[in-house]
């Protein structure tokens, strides 16, 4: 039905994009640099299928963390998410609390990952607030190329997800990104 359709695909239903998938797979696998990620494409290709897809194929050996970007209203929320990503007991209360809660993570991940994954990116575009913290997480990531990951997902149709209102620029998070583009 057109419900169905509109829900990423299950990762046993989900075809194509193999070279894509077995792209960003390799990247995270050998630990490539950056481990900052976006997934970019136009609205309704596919982007939401690949992240369900990541998902399943790292829950095994990895702890991964898979949220929808439009349910990130304030800090507050971003800080929960970080809370159950890091699973720390004690929710953070600025940005020098999420770096602490991920020194900690990682130094409890032993050999294993973290990759955080957040699904439509663009929902922050209008929120400052939020995409600066998404945006200094991603910073923070940067210091942990070999054990985290974090992806982000987003259209790139721009006449739907941005204009020259917004009070967020990309230049620097499109620069400490590693791109893929999903036709």
């Amino acid at each position: 039905s057109w419900i169905d359709y509109r829900f990423p695909a299950a990762p046993q239903y989900f075809v194509g994009r193999k070279r894509l998938i077995a792209s960003l797979i390799k990247h995270i696998i050998e630990a490539e640099w950056p481990n900052v990620i976006q997934i970019k494409s136009r609205s309704g290709v596919g982007k939401s299928s690949v992240l369900v897809l990541l998902q399943d194929k790292f829950k095994n050996d990895s702890f991964t963390e898979l949220h929808d970007a439009r349910d990130v209203k304030s800090q507050i929320d971003f800080f929960n998410t970080i809370r159950r990503f890091t699973k720390s007991k004690d929710i953070p209360q600025n940005m020098r609390d999420v770096e602490k809660s991920l020194d900690s993570f990682v130094s409890w991940l032993n050999s294993k990952r973290g990759i955080f994954i957040v699904d439509q990116f663009e929902s922050t575009f209008y929120n400052s607030d939020v995409f600066n913290a998404y945006e200094t997480l991603a910073t923070f990531f940067l210091k942990f190329p070999k054990q985290l990951f974090i992806i982000f997902a987003r259209k790139d149709d721009l006449l739907t997800t941005y204009d020259e209102s917004s009070a967020v620029s990309l230049e620097k998070f499109n620069n400490i990104c590693k791109q893929y583009k999903l036709d």
